[in-house]
């Protein structure tokens, strides 16, 4: 008699996979200043007095700033319902920054994010061959 465990291999593989794909992002919880976050490079949390932003990252063109996000991104949502019009950046679409009242100006806080990620796939294949191995105990009468 097989057991569930082998006979349910791919469901097993694909959890753990799809726990290895969920990432958190975390922020610094300092603000930084547009220039700043400009010069990092990174992703960018921006808080509105309507919203919270993300964005990929920012970019200054002589004095405007622009905010890349992906096209169906909730940044691009968002940024659509307040009538805020981007424009094709490679593959990014790159919002103009000017209209929106910015409060704060988070980035993402690489190192931390990436161990709350590691955390959260261990945790998660833990409890993935935990409950496969309780139903392959139960179903096999050894409880």
């Amino acid at each position: 008699m097989n057991s569930l465990l082998t006979t349910s291999r791919p469901l097993v593989f694909f959890l753990c996979f799809s726990f290895l794909c969920y990432s958190c992002s975390v922020y610094h919880s300092k603000s930084i200043s547009l220039d700043e976050a400009v010069a990092t490079g990174k992703k960018v949390k921006i808080e509105t007095s309507e919203d919270k932003l993300v964005f990929k990252r920012l970019k200054k063109i002589d004095s405007d700033y622009f905010g890349l996000a992906k096209k169906g991104s909730s940044t691009a949502k968002k940024l659509g319902k307040i009538e805020v019009i981007g424009r094709m950046d490679g593959k990014y679409y790159s919002f103009p920054l000017e209209s929106l009242v910015i409060e704060e100006i988070n980035s993402k806080n690489y190192p931390v994010s990436t161990l709350l990620t590691g955390i959260a796939v261990v945790a998660g294949t833990f409890v993935v061959v935990f409950i496969a191995a309780a139903i392959t105990f139960a179903s096999s009468g050894f409880f």
